[in-house]
Protein backbone atom coordinates (compact mmCIF):
# COMPACT_ATOMS: atom_id res chain seq x y z
CA UNK A 1 0.00 0.00 0.00
CA UNK A 2 1.21 3.92 -0.69
CA UNK A 3 0.44 6.53 1.04
CA UNK A 4 0.80 10.11 -0.07
CA UNK A 5 0.50 13.06 1.85
CA UNK A 6 0.44 16.97 0.23
CA UNK A 7 4.03 18.12 -0.64
CA UNK A 8 3.18 20.93 1.78
CA UNK A 9 3.36 18.28 4.78
CA UNK A 10 6.34 16.70 3.57
CA UNK A 11 9.13 16.62 6.67
CA UNK A 12 6.78 16.67 8.98
CA UNK A 13 7.05 13.96 12.04
CA UNK A 14 3.24 13.55 12.04
CA UNK A 15 2.81 12.64 8.65
CA UNK A 16 4.31 9.30 7.98
CA UNK A 17 2.59 8.59 11.74
CA UNK A 18 -0.87 9.43 10.51
CA UNK A 19 -0.26 7.63 7.01
CA UNK A 20 0.47 4.27 9.07
CA UNK A 21 -2.60 4.56 11.45
CA UNK A 22 -4.63 5.17 8.05
CA UNK A 23 -2.84 1.82 6.28
CA UNK A 24 -3.08 -0.31 9.26
CA UNK A 25 -6.66 0.39 10.08
CA UNK A 26 -7.52 -0.47 6.31
CA UNK A 27 -5.57 -3.42 6.70
CA UNK A 28 -7.15 -4.70 9.80
CA UNK A 29 -10.59 -3.49 8.39
CA UNK A 30 -10.36 -5.74 5.21
CA UNK A 31 -8.41 -9.21 7.02
CA UNK A 32 -11.73 -8.61 9.32
CA UNK A 33 -14.17 -8.81 6.22
CA UNK A 34 -12.42 -11.79 5.25
CA UNK A 35 -10.08 -9.69 2.44
CA UNK A 36 -6.48 -10.93 2.79
CA UNK A 37 -4.44 -7.77 2.88
CA UNK A 38 -0.80 -6.31 3.49
CA UNK A 39 1.22 -3.48 3.78
CA UNK A 40 3.90 -3.49 0.78
CA UNK A 41 6.49 -1.29 0.44
CA UNK A 42 7.70 -2.17 -2.74
CA UNK A 43 5.98 0.42 -4.80
CA UNK A 44 7.84 3.27 -2.93
CA UNK A 45 10.80 1.60 -4.92
CA UNK A 46 9.10 2.23 -8.35
CA UNK A 47 7.53 5.47 -7.58
CA UNK A 48 7.18 6.63 -11.31
CA UNK A 49 5.06 3.51 -11.67
CA UNK A 50 2.95 3.80 -9.23
CA UNK A 51 1.94 7.52 -9.41
CA UNK A 52 0.99 6.75 -13.60
CA UNK A 53 -0.81 3.98 -12.59
CA UNK A 54 -3.01 5.30 -9.58
CA UNK A 55 -2.52 8.68 -10.82
CA UNK A 56 -1.31 9.69 -8.52
CA UNK A 57 -0.41 13.99 -8.56
CA UNK A 58 2.83 15.57 -8.98
CA UNK A 59 2.17 17.44 -5.41
CA UNK A 60 1.70 14.39 -3.56
CA UNK A 61 4.48 12.63 -1.58
CA UNK A 62 4.74 8.89 -2.17
CA UNK A 63 5.71 7.56 1.58
CA UNK A 64 6.47 4.33 2.40
CA UNK A 65 4.59 3.14 5.95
Amino acid sequence: MLNTCEGVLDGSDDTPFDCGAVATALVNAAWSRGLGAVINSQGIMQSPVAREHAGIAGDQVIKKV
